[in-house]
């Protein structure tokens, strides 16, 4: 570390002292951290043993693209190993993948050279060489500042870059970059598809649209075949994750985080209320609980908004959170569940069928207010949200999650106000000992409106691939 920081001052560079100083304490973070110390000290002594690291990397994925075995076999263990861990992780959450594809076999089929052989015979082509102009060597590219000019494609705001960088495709040594790969790759999907979105973080905005100029390029029918749907990046109270500085949170430890807390505070208002609850229906409760406040916390936010992520609001209670809505979504069920109790005992008749109920029994303007603004709002908001407009290239479509997520907070905001203990009475009260008719009457109303309402948030939480509960 002196020497090196040393050599920086003499060099009079003080911002490569400075980086030095940085990476020296990433270094001992990631020694010191918890069940690192085996894998670091095991990873640093490979690294040691290898002479030229980026040279090395260079001969193995240049062997990788060649199909030599021995590469492929380091690579696919990698690869899987790393895939296994994040299906495992994702499973947690109920998610999963329909598909997967390894992106070199698009080389290995043939796809690659054809694309390349495509590419090299526009005039926008500028081969690799060894010694450019600079005297340095320099990858093959595409020219896409001279593309979009005679293209006369929009630039400035709303429009592309300017100067817009080269497309860089090949190595010095021939090998393919990862966009490259990539155009080839978007190809395939959008042959297979009318629509492709690719989920990629908002740090590729860049080189997304240099895959939709290349796709462009390539073939103009593809102009608005492909999008990318950008997002930003996740933050901690604690600060700026970073995969590349080893400074980041794993899901999976973030996931006992949340448990933890959401079984303190669900643990609370069980003994608050002197319940017993059964151990196996506590930890479903809770895992279901804390899946689903990641998932709300998540997607409640517009993609072009960072998040920052506070356990503690996430798993509140009280507003603007999973537990908050799926909480308001069990006292619903609760209501219907006492009705069913009610009629049981033969205290109150059983529901007709819904031709048979008297509408106008419903005598509250909260309940009509309810069924305007949120009941028969639902299906335009879901078609806005989930359909929004195609723009042109390069501004991309706005898809709203985070819409649906504000439409369930503001909903059961109403809903705990209107079945709550200033709101509107919908069952007997307990020491009723007869229930006359015209009650019964009206109470059949509301519990099919209480169905209705309860329907809707059935339907919002499993859009956000939230399991309803019927219980907490």
């Amino acid at each position: 570390r002196e020497k090196l920081c040393a050599a920086a001052r003499e060099a009079g560079d003080a911002k490569k002292e400075k980086g030095i100083e940085e990476y020296i304490g990433i270094f001992r973070e990631l020694r010191d951290r918890d069940g690192y110390g085996e894998l670091f000290r095991t990873l640093v002594g490979e690294m040691r043993s290898e002479k030229d690291i980026k040279k090395g990397g260079a001969e193995l994925n240049l062997a990788y693209e060649r199909q030599e075995a021995w590469a492929i076999e380091i690579f696919r263990k990698m690869v899987i190993d790393c895939l296994s861990g994040v299906q495992e992780t994702l499973e947690t959450y109920n998610v999963r993948h329909d598909a997967f594809d390894f992106e070199s076999e698009l080389g290995w089929e043939g796809s690659n050279t054809a694309f390349l052989d495509i590419m090299t015979k526009t005039s926008y082509f500028v081969p690799q060489t060894n010694c450019n102009d600079k005297g340095v060597p320099e990858g093959a590219y595409l020219n896409m500042k001279q593309f979009i000019e005679d293209q006369k494609l929009p630039v400035g705001k709303k429009g592309y870059m300017k100067p817009f960088p080269n497309l860089y495709v090949l190595r010095p040594d021939g090998s393919t970059l990862y966009t490259f790969r990539d155009i080839v790759y978007s190809f395939k999907k959008a042959h297979h598809a009318d629509l492709v979105l690719n989920v990629i973080a908002s740090e590729q905005d860049l080189a997304q649209q240099k895959v939709a100029l290349a796709m462009y390029m390539m073939n103009p029918e593809l102009v608005g075949r492909q999008y990318h749907l950008s997002y930003e990046i996740v933050k901690l109270k604690t600060g700026k994750m970073s995969g590349r500085r080893g400074r980041y949170l794993l899901a999976d430890d973030l996931y006992d985080q949340l448990k933890q807390e959401v079984r303190r505070k669900m643990g609370a208002k069980y003994e608050e209320r002197g319940e017993n609850v059964d151990p196996a229906f506590f930890d479903e409760v809770t895992h279901e609980v804390s899946t689903a406040a990641m998932k709300y916390a998540l997607l409640s936010m517009s993609c072009q908004t960072q998040i920052s992520f506070d356990i503690a609001k996430v798993t509140d209670f009280e507003d603007a959170s999973a537990p908050f809505i799926l909480y308001n979504s069990t006292r619903l069920s609760s209501v219907i569940n006492k009705f069913d109790g009610l009629v049981e005992s033969k205290k109150v008749k059983a529901l007709p069928d819904i031709s048979e109920i008297d509408w106008s029994l419903l005598d509250s303007q909260m309940e009509w207010e309810m069924l305007l603004e949120y009941i028969w709002s639902y299906p335009s908001l879901i078609r806005n949200a989930a359909s929004p407009a195609l723009p042109k290239p390069p501004v991309t479509p706005e898809f709203g999650c985070h819409k649906i997520c504000e439409f369930l907070n503001l909903y059961v905001r109403s809903l705990s106000s209107y079945y709550g203990p200033k709101g509107v009475r919908i069952l007997p009260r307990k020491d009723q000992t007869e229930v006359p008719e015209d009650q019964q009457r009206a109470m059949h109303a509301r519990i099919f409106l209480c169905k209705a309402f309860r329907q809707v948030i059935d339907n919002g939480l499993d859009l956000l691939m939230i399991k309803p509960l019927r219980k907490m």
